[in-house]
């Protein structure tokens, strides 16, 4: 704990800001000069600058123009707590047949995109899963050496299920993984990759029993599946997602964004706000139609939640994971505790009153 100089002006800024949290101060009271403590929602120059391209229905980042708002076809596969609503539960006949070796069709996965090449990460290759009941036709799997479940690509590369990063917790995401030979990284020399590596997240056990299958490290946990989550993807990708309503959007009018197949849109993971550090955020996802949230742009710049009887300035806007622009990072609904950067003369009164705007 810091003891800070109680006269001193930043002990002065974080103290309203605590008594807020707390409940002393009511929202409405913030400072103003809480800004210059508390970053706005409405930050520009990073992840929450965006563009419409309305000739082809895209929403690009409006610092990196080959990118654009996208999201995968099918639910992930994740990890998720043995019996939980969001487990994937296999045919038993069919996991006991895979537990003998032999090649199987495994019922409710999926590749998201079979046509496109394999992506690349450092030294891998790699191949997203999805988990959908009416996707066809179903992988053909293998279960080797009582340990490794395989793909193989058709091209003669077995490819491995890999838990990413050997993260082993609910909500982590499993794919397809292999090593890249052509790659020489400066360590390699020291570490030889392998696709088949023992000991980590490529280790599972077949749960015959139940249908189910656990990392063979964290055996309470099971494949599942996950929500669709809103991301980046590059210009012309197959995740990358077209609307049908961006003019609207555009004459600033408040609009439910509806993907071009007219089925789904965007939407929010869930209705209460979450914190981290000093941002509200709900994670945004892709939603079946109905069940998309309203939205309207802000400045020619943010898209921003415009929902019934809530004020906009308790809005959230569409923001990049951590402003950093690659394919794949993920968009989220985020807002800060004050809505604008306040102008260098809205300081508070003696009194302690609000001159600025939560």
């Amino acid at each position: 704990i810091i003891e800070i100089a109680s006269d001193s002006e930043f002990a002065n800024k974080y103290k309203r800001f605590i008594d807020v949290l707390s409940g002393k101060r009511s929202e409405a009271n913030i400072s103003s000069s809480v800004g210059d403590f508390i970053p706005p929602t409405l930050q520009a120059g990073g992840g929450r600058d965006w563009e419409l391209n309305i000739d082809d229905g895209t929403i690009v980042a409006k610092h990196d123009e080959n990118l654009v708002l996208g999201a995968l076809k099918y639910t992930p596969l994740v990890l998720t707590n043995q019996g939980d609503p969001n487990q994937v539960t296999f045919p038993t006949n069919q996991l006991d047949e895979l537990s003998k070796g032999s090649p199987v069709q495994l019922s409710g996965l999926t590749l998201q995109y079979p046509d496109d090449p394999l992506k690349e990460f450092d030294v891998y290759y790699y191949k997203e899963i999805g988990v959908s009941q009416k996707s066809s036709p179903t992988l053909t799997l293998q279960y080797l050496d009582s340990n490794f479940i395989v793909w193989n690509d058709g091209n003669g590369r077995d490819m491995v299920l890999d838990i990413s990063f050997n993260v082993q917790l609910k909500g982590n995401t499993v794919n397809f993984v292999s090593v890249n030979e052509d790659t020489s990284p400066w360590w390699k020399k020291w570490l030889q990759p392998k696709t088949f590596e023992y000991g980590g997240g490529r280790d599972w056990i077949l749960n015959t029993n139940d249908g189910t299958i656990s990392p063979k490290h964290a055996p309470y946990l099971v494949l599942g599946y996950g929500p669709i989550h809103l991301m980046l993807a590059e210009r012309g990708s197959s995740e990358a997602r077209s609307f049908e309503n961006l003019e609207a959007l555009a004459r600033n009018e408040t609009v439910k964004l509806i993907f071009s197949d007219g089925n789904e849109g965007i939407g929010k993971l869930e209705k209460k706000e979450q914190y981290a550090g000093p941002w509200r955020y709900i994670e945004g996802v892709v939603v079946s139609k109905n069940d998309t949230v309203p939205l309207k742009c802000i400045e020619n710049n943010y898209i921003a939640t415009a929902e019934e009887n809530v004020p906009e300035e308790k809005a959230l806007v569409l923001d990049v994971s951590f402003w950093k622009m690659f394919s794949g990072n993920t968009v989220n609904f985020v807002g800060g505790w004050v809505w604008k950067q306040p102008n260098d003369n809205d300081d508070n009164d003696d009194d302690g009153n609000n001159t600025g705007m939560f």
